[in-house]
């Protein structure tokens, strides 16, 4: 398995207007990542419509002593909402903060949930009436006693990477709790 290359694009936009942006959009392939510093503050919502038309989300964390919070979704949870036949089925998560906070995904009817982790996903319990139903599905989904489902995964140049679609693993995890009555 070969390791796919990531292009990442870090800019100090030094509080320029979004046209600041046009040598961006003018590249023959866009950057998989994008990170820019010093978007002012007058100029955000220009500046995320500008890199919405790019085809890209934002995620804006604090800076200095304005707030620039802004509620952003988690890709990979993201990416498994989208898989789902009936979103409806886990809440529609956005969460704010930095990345190193745990997102997790909440089934609507139990409140279990998943987050994923590097080695694959961890479960997070219901509530204590659908704790049978909770332990009956980490059995099925094979998940360890920690409520963590890991996944297949192969060193490439030091690093951990995932041998199995991470996506499609994490619907099914969705798919399987559901079914279970959670």
């Amino acid at each position: 398995m070969q390791p796919i290359p990531l292009s990442v694009l870090t800019w100090n936009i030094n509080f320029r207007t979004a046209e600041s942006l046009d040598p961006l959009a003018a590249l023959p392939k866009l950057p998989d990542v994008v990170t820019l510093q010093e978007v002012k503050l007058d100029h955000r919502d220009a500046v995320k419509d500008r890199l919405k038309g790019m085809g890209y989300s934002l995620c804006m964390l604090r800076a200095g002593l304005s707030s620039l919070n802004s509620s952003y979704r988690d890709p990979y949870l993201l990416a498994i909402w989208r898989e789902l036949d009936d979103p409806s089925v886990v809440e529609d998560k956005w969460f704010s903060g930095y990345e190193s906070e745990p997102r997790r995904l909440p089934l609507t009817q139990s409140g279990t949930a998943i987050r994923c982790v590097p080695a694959g996903f961890e479960l997070t319990p219901p509530e204590a009436n659908f704790a049978e139903l909770f332990a009956a599905a980490c059995v099925e989904i094979g998940s360890d006693a920690d409520n963590l489902v890991e996944l297949s995964q192969a060193v490439v140049d030091g690093h951990r990477v995932d041998t199995v679609d991470r996506i499609q693993v994490g619907a099914d995890i969705v798919r399987s709790l559901v079914a279970a009555g959670l």
